[in-house]
């Protein structure tokens, strides 16, 4: 099981590693990250063509509470 911290601290790795690897300027340039539905952009992105969905699940607000 994880805490709610590590599974944010994995969303963000997740979200910044394009950057940090230098294939975009900014994480929202990425286009198959998942930054734009959480963003509540997912299908606005320049060019078209298609975003990653991601489900959502609730989580605790205890950053500590195992999931």
């Amino acid at each position: 099981m994880r805490t709610v911290k590590e599974y944010h601290e994995k969303v963000e790795y997740i979200q910044v590693n394009p950057l940090k690897r230098g294939l975009v300027n900014k994480p929202e340039e990425w286009k198959w990250s998942s930054i734009h539905d959480y963003a509540g952009r997912v299908g606005q992105l320049k060019g078209g063509g298609s975003a990653l969905l991601t489900d959502r699940i609730l989580l605790p607000a205890d950053q500590g509470a195992r999931i």
